[in-house]
């Protein structure tokens, strides 16, 4: 299993390298293979960042 500590320090790293905003997502607590509706809250939310962010550039 993946040390959590070096996976934050990753995203920490990836973070301070771009503005754009990022989904934080708890992997303990969803399962997106056996339940196909943290995939659908996962969709969802990736599409209502994205419309956030074309109303900032309009």
């Amino acid at each position: 299993m993946t040390n959590p500590r070096i996976i934050s320090a990753a995203y920490r790293a990836w973070e301070a390298d771009y503005s754009l905003p990022c989904l934080d997502i708890d992997s303990a607590q969803v399962d997106f293979v056996y339940d196909p509706r943290h995939t659908e809250q996962l969709i969802d939310a990736v599409r209502y960042r994205l419309k956030k962010a074309e109303e900032q550039d309009a």
